[in-house]
């Protein structure tokens, strides 16, 4: 089980992914339409593993 500050890292690390994301849909409409999925979130996606 992650402890608190590996929590604060996890979140620091989505949110730094996040607002790059978000950057990028807004100058590139084909992303947008990709970052847009429903069944996909940021989350899923930095926590990710085998």
């Amino acid at each position: 089980m992650a402890n608190k500050n590996e929590n604060k890292g996890t979140m620091a690390f989505a949110d730094t992914i996040r607002h790059y994301l978000e950057k990028r849909a807004e100058n590139d409409v084909l992303f947008a339409v990709k970052f847009a999925n429903p069944s996909k979130s940021v989350e899923d996606c930095v926590t990710y593993y085998e």
